[in-house]
């Protein structure tokens, strides 16, 4: 779970007073707006955290599924971010119900999960064809709760290319999401986060 998340809910003080907190706050929410523009129909919000990424999805989106492994998370957004058209779950993303859904957002979360190339594979399984999905890797975060560390921008394109027949780069630089169109913003550019806007295509 996204503790920054809770954090909106348990400590507004922190995050009103310390720049530290406003900036990642903001990074948050670039994030989930940038998500907006491509959520439709049926909507997955996979590490929901406290859940207002699924309510900001929930204006575009038909319907928003928000999932999430703690119990506590679940339960804020329920009683913070809760609209007609969200549902919120307790599930493990190893191990998710949902199929045939038109659009996930899995951010701040691959780097937490066991084993991220089965949670991958399994997530695009169930994704309609033509479906998309936005996926955030972290770059070179040492934070001891991520499972999973990705040292450069170049590495997180690499392990994220095998899972989609058509990726699209961005990267983040505090609340600018950019487009990566060249080998020259690959190579001057170093972003904390490197997004992925990814479709599953039908293979002929």
């Amino acid at each position: 779970m996204k503790d920054m998340h809770l954090n909106l809910i348990t400590e507004e003080e922190h995050i009103r007073t310390n720049p530290l907190g406003r900036a990642t706050y903001a990074e948050h929410i670039a994030r989930y707006s940038w998500a907006c523009r491509y959520a439709k129909g049926l909507t997955l919000d996979l590490g929901c955290g406290c859940g207002y990424g699924s309510f900001l999805m929930s204006f575009i989106a038909d319907k928003v599924i928000g999932i999430d492994y703690e119990d506590i998370a679940i339960e804020t957004a329920n009683e913070h971010f809760k609209r007609p058209n969200i549902e919120y779950k307790l599930q493990d993303l190893e191990d998710f119900n949902e199929k045939e859904y038109d659009f996930f957002a899995m951010l701040e979360c691959l780097e937490h999960v066991e084993d991220p190339i089965f949670v991958l594979t399994d997530v695009k399984r169930k994704l309609k064809t033509g479906g998309r999905g936005i996926i955030s890797l972290p770059v070179n975060n040492k934070d001891p709760h991520h499972k999973m560390v990705l040292r450069s921008p170049a590495k997180a394109i690499r392990f994220m290319d095998p899972f989609f027949e058509k990726i699209q780069i961005y990267f983040q630089i505090s609340n600018m999401i950019i487009p990566v169109t060249s080998n020259e913003i690959l190579m001057r550019l170093y972003p904390s986060y490197v997004l992925f806007l990814v479709t599953k295509e039908d293979k002929q």
